[in-house]
Parts: structure tokens; sequence; C-alpha cells
């Protein structure tokens, strides 16, 4: 008969390890997917040509600025645009780290940046549901379903750049879950 040696510590069960994935990747891709979108905008811009304006994807876009759009207008440009370009130095970083390196969740994405990162999640996840809802029953759904992603465009970059920013000057072995 053999006895298995159980380790004792910090480890998550195999449940909470995937939701604390799935919790981190929508973050980085939420805030990818705005920062991109600036990206592509700004080039595109440079050369005489703009984005289509597509209704769905304007849902996804507002997450990756670390200031809300609710409160823009109170913050001066220069911020604005250089906190753009971190949150976009950051996405290119961890897609390089991902692609390259095969490292996904890092070990940082624990404590508030995680908090944020569920809660961001979670009120996503109610706002594409209640536009979801709202298109099979013929309703109007912008107000509602925009409402419900609130805590989303503020917690998915703060988790996104908090995880982040802990993980410079960590050790290989130590930068992986």
């Amino acid at each position: 008969m053999s006895h298995e040696i159980r380790s004792v510590g910090k480890s998550e069960p195999a449940s909470g390890r995937t939701t604390r994935e799935f919790a981190y990747g929508a973050c980085a891709v939420l805030v990818g997917i705005d920062a991109v979108h600036v990206l592509l905008g700004s080039l595109l811009g440079a050369v005489g040509l703009s984005l289509p304006h597509i209704w769905f994807v304007d849902l996804l876009l507002g997450f990756g600025s670390l200031i809300p759009n609710l409160v823009a207008f109170a913050v001066p440009y220069f911020v604005h645009v250089a906190a753009g370009y971190l949150m976009l130095a950051l996405v290119l970083r961890r897609a390089w780290l991902f692609f390259a390196r095969r490292k996904r969740t890092p070990a940082s994405f624990t404590g508030l940046p995680k908090a944020l990162g569920y809660i961001a999640l979670g009120s996503f996840g109610l706002g594409l549901g209640g536009l979801v809802l709202a298109l099979i029953l013929g309703v109007p759904f912008g107000a509602p379903a925009g409402l419900l992603m609130i805590p989303a465009t503020f917690g998915a970059p703060w988790a996104f750049l908090l995880t982040e920013v802990q993980t410079f000057g960590r050790s290989k072995a130590g930068s992986l879950a």
C-alpha cells in the first residue's frame, strides 16, 4: 500500500487555480484589446485612416485605461496619455512573456489585484449577461449593460497594473503560479 504525501502550504485546489488564471486572463485580454485598439488607431490616424465603428467592439473598450472614462475629464491630458503608454508597454511585455516564455498567470496575482480581478470579471459577466438578455428580449440595452460594467472599467486595468508591476524584480522561479 503506497501512501501519498501531500504538501501543506499555499497551494490552491485545481478549481481555485483555474478561476484565478481565468480572472487574470480576462483582465489581461480586456486591457490588451483596448491597448491594441489605441495603438492601431494612432498608427492609422498617422496615415489619415480611422478604425471602423462597431458597436459591440465599443463594449470591449474602456478597460485599458487606469483612468476610467467617468473621471477622465478631471485628469490632465498628458497624464492620460502617459498612463495609456504605460499600459501598452505592460500589455506588450505580458504578451511576450505569454507567447515566448510560456509564463501565464504571475504569482503576484494575489491579494488586492486578485480581488480587483474577480470584481472586474464578475462585473463584466453581469454586464455581458444583461446585454445578451436585453437583446433576446428586444429591449434597450446600452445603459443597463454599461452601468453593470462600471466596476470592471476600474478593476481590470488596476488588477493588471498591480500584478505586472509586482512581477518586476522577482526571480525566475518565483514569477510563475
